[in-house]
């Protein structure tokens, strides 16, 4: 009883911090930006979870819930399977920021069963409760590392099946659990099911208190993103490659990477002078520094949304709108994935591996551990030690096609051998909508 008492009153002071943080902090933010044209009052409405039913029906629905621009998108095999399994489902996708917003549009574009995409409101008991009540959801979806305390409570105090899919920890974020084990696992026995990555995620959620009986290694969806088709418009432009040589792609960069980047390719224009450098940063507001970097090392530079069929020979492009890259790794030949050099612990490298590209990332890639480490075991990439042997590791890449080549093949191999995990995915969540039919 005492224990039971103490988990009760952790999950009233969260509830009370986050009112507070609401009302005196974040409502303010928001307020300010609506006045400076920053947001829109519909986001404002949506995260105080002040919205109107739409009538349901009667239908079968679902929340998916992804915080970002990579998570919404990774989510996509799902959705499209659940869709195609469940004519009749309605599917309500939530975010957490713009860029997450930028890609729900999307797909709310390609897909008729999916309602207009929302902001998920802050986590405030009472309003997560209203929230859900209007919604009326047979199974809410989180996508990867989305816990939060008062809507998976709310979710089983209403008997709303709840679940983890593509379940993540970052390995920074560990310790930081492991302080509030307790309040964790109270908060993690009530949601319903998580599927994980790989056993580095289940030895993760295992040790910040998710239970054992709850756990379940499916796989990393992110295998099953489709490879973009021709149709995209960048492909469309003449002008994205004006010489035979390879194209270099450096995507989702952060500081200091770019001007590590623009040094080893100056470097490499001395041998190759039609090499052509296109840099997309994991932020879109870095791009007027990024133009500065380039600019005064002498080079010819471009921004993507002033690209035509007609533009001058450039050296290098900045991508400066989302959506992008994805296409720019169908015509690029060697990719940098970013946030390895500097220590943001990398990002997704599997689309640039789906288009059987070379790969170079650099040593932080913790947040895709399992996955460089099977990509380097079977040498379909190359994992740099610093970034001393950047120049050296493009140089003999351009130099050598044919190792180009065959580290592409092999990239594209280890893809297509770990696909499938959507379907495994799929086949839960349909048992877990089950239950409450």
């Amino acid at each position: 009883m005492r224990k039971k008492n103490i988990q009760v009153i952790k999950a009233y002071l969260y509830s009370l911090i986050i009112e507070f943080a609401v009302w005196a902090v974040l409502l303010p933010l928001q307020l300010l930006k609506l006045l400076f044209g920053k947001s829109s009052l519909d986001e404002t409405l949506q995260r105080m979870a002040w919205i109107r039913g739409d009538g349901r029906n009667h239908l079968q629905t679902i929340i998916i819930h992804a915080v970002s621009y990579g998570e919404m998108v990774a989510a996509e095999p799902i959705i499209s399977r659940l869709i195609a399994e469940n004519r009749n489902l309605r599917v309500i996708l939530t975010t957490g920021n713009k860029d997450g917003m930028v890609a729900a549009r999307s797909l709310h574009s390609r897909y008729p069963n999916i309602i207009s995409p929302m902001f998920l409101p802050w986590d405030r008991a009472r309003a997560i409760k209203h929230w859900l009540t209007i919604l009326q959801p047979d199974l809410v979806v989180l996508v990867e590392t989305e816990i939060w305390p008062n809507l998976i409570s709310s979710c089983h105090n209403l008997q709303i099946p709840v679940c983890i899919v593509n379940g993540r920890i970052y390995p920074k974020d560990v310790a930081r659990y492991r302080l509030i084990r307790g309040f964790m696992k109270n908060v993690l026995k009530d949601i319903d099911w998580i599927g994980v990555q790989d056993n580095y995620e289940y030895q993760r959620f295992l040790t910040i208190g998710a239970l054992e009986e709850n756990l379940e290694i499916v796989g990393n969806v992110k295998y099953d993103q489709s490879r973009r088709s021709g149709t995209d418009k960048i492909l469309s432009l003449a002008s994205i490659k004006k010489t035979q040589m390879p194209l270099l792609l450096a995507g989702s960069t952060h500081a200091p990477e770019e001007k590590i980047i623009i040094e080893a390719f100056k470097l490499l224009k001395l041998e190759y002078p039609d090499l052509q450098l296109m840099v997309a940063p994991r932020k879109i507001s870095r791009v007027g520094e990024i133009e500065k970097v380039v600019i005064r090392q002498g080079f010819q530079v471009l921004r993507c949304s002033a690209l035509k069929p007609d533009s001058a020979l450039w050296d290098v492009l900045i991508i400066d709108e989302l959506g992008w890259l994805s296409s720019l790794y169908a015509v690029a030949d060697i990719v940098f994935v970013g946030g390895s050099l500097a220590n943001h612990g990398g990002h997704n490298l599997l689309e640039a591996a789906a288009q059987g590209k070379a790969i170079v990332v650099g040593p932080y890639m913790q947040h895709f551990q399992s996955i460089v480490e099977e990509f380097d075991r079977k040498k379909a990439l190359l994992w740099l030690k610093g970034e001393s042997e950047l120049k050296t590791a493009l140089g003999r890449l351009l130099a050598v096609p044919a190792e180009r080549l065959k580290m592409g093949k092999m990239a594209l191999a280890v893809v297509l051998e770990n696909r499938g995990c959507s379907q495994r995915y799929t086949q839960k969540l349909n048992e877990l909508m089950a239950r409450v039919q």
